[in-house]
């Protein structure tokens, strides 16, 4: 189970993290990005939790659709705007304003083994995005913390992505690191290649090397999420 973690409160939410961990559950899902009342997360207001997250290898979950950014359905007023239905082709901004600012903003410096998992955002924007990350210069850059890497190792050091149906992802792993890619089945949700999933599986998958094979659907998730190897009878 992955626990909701509300940071209205950022001490609170430090606590509910402890709070979940020690009931088993794995992982901590926060806004995709800040609504606007709140600091944006390059702010070190939240430093004790990505302080937290690291220290209980705990992976920190940006899924889409969870945040206040004016890309998000779900940000102040979005249902009642007209312009609601560009959600489709924008959304995948806020996930990558975000991971920009965790990368620039020197959270990923600061917290060297904090673990970032993008959820359900897409693949489709990465190789434009990773170009972008690579073109950016290792500095100077306007955040107070000294970045020591250039952004696009920090990238490819603590960012995760979930896929679901999504072929073109795996001719991406090189670019993005064959450690970092997560197959999701996302069921019971509508996005769900269920019950075709294990086709799914073999279509993607099936010419890859076995060691390969197994790290993209099964490996990397229980490594992301720290859990135990599979007790085999």
């Amino acid at each position: 189970g992955v626990p909701l973690i509300s940071l209205y409160d950022a001490g609170e939410g430090v606590a509910e993290v402890k709070r979940a961990h020690k009931m088993g559950l794995r992982g901590a899902m926060i806004w995709l990005s800040p609504p606007p009342s709140c600091p944006p997360y390059s702010s070190k207001l939240y430093d004790p939790l990505w302080a937290a997250a690291q220290e209980l290898n705990t992976p920190i979950i940006l899924h889409e659709i969870t945040g206040g950014g004016f890309e998000s359905p779900l940000s102040p007023s979005a249902h009642w705007r007209e312009d609601f239905t560009l959600g489709m082709v924008i959304r995948p901004h806020e996930v990558q304003r975000t991971l920009a600012t965790m990368i620039l903003s020197g959270v990923l410096e600061r917290f060297p083994t904090l673990k970032v998992i993008s959820a359900e955002n897409g693949t489709d924007w990465l190789p434009f995005y990773v170009g972008r990350l690579e073109k950016a210069a290792k500095g100077p850059f306007s955040f107070p913390t000294k970045l020591s890497l250039a952004p696009i190792d920090y990238f490819r050091r603590q960012i995760f992505f979930t896929y679901i149906n999504e072929p073109h992802v795996i001719g991406y792993r090189d670019l993005l690191g064959s450690d970092k890619l997560m197959f999701a089945t996302d069921y019971p949700h509508s996005a769900s290649p269920w019950p075709d999933s294990m086709k799914i599986v073999d279509r993607d998958t099936s010419d890859l090397p076995t060691d390969l094979r197994r790290r993209l659907i099964h490996e990397n998730t229980r490594g992301a999420f720290g859990l135990p190897a599979p007790v085999l009878v």
